[in-house]
């Protein structure tokens, strides 16, 4: 509709220009390369004109039903709330294996340490002192 208004808008409507020289400001007629001119200027402002009315329409379009808010807005909630669940269950399951596995990784380095101490008890070599025997002259 706004389209339409637009369009008989910029096919009535014909160039004027105000001569501010005139005591009266009275309209006097353009020549002709101004009045391309201004049909050019017309046609670009009716076309922003229309697609400012489009979006317009188009983001009236996409706002939410007063009606249905209320009730989209609960199933979204129960939605997020499942979904809250789901994930808490999850992360306390990968908490519970990571600690299985902790505990796993402390005992083995528990017995890492016990052997490495073991072997390093049993390499001790007791250390003798040479006796060096006096140089006879």
């Amino acid at each position: 509709m706004a389209r339409y208004r637009i369009r008989v808008l910029v096919k009535t409507g014909f160039p004027l220009q105000h001569t501010y020289g005139s005591p009266n400001l009275c309209h006097a007629p353009v020549d002709k390369d101004q009045v391309a001119t201004q049909e050019e200027y017309t046609q670009l402002f009716a076309q922003l004109i229309a697609r400012t009315a489009k979006d317009i329409d188009v983001l009236i379009d996409s706002l939410p039903n007063e009606e249905s808010t209320a009730e989209l807005q609960a199933q979204s909630l129960q939605r997020l709330e499942q979904d809250n669940q789901d994930a808490a269950r999850k992360l306390e399951d990968v908490v519970r294996r990571g600690e299985v596995l902790l505990e796993q990784i402390q005992k083995a380095l528990s017995e890492i340490a016990e052997t490495q101490l073991k072997t390093q008890s049993s390499q001790k070599i007791p250390k003798t002192v040479d006796k060096k025997e006096p140089k006879q002259t």
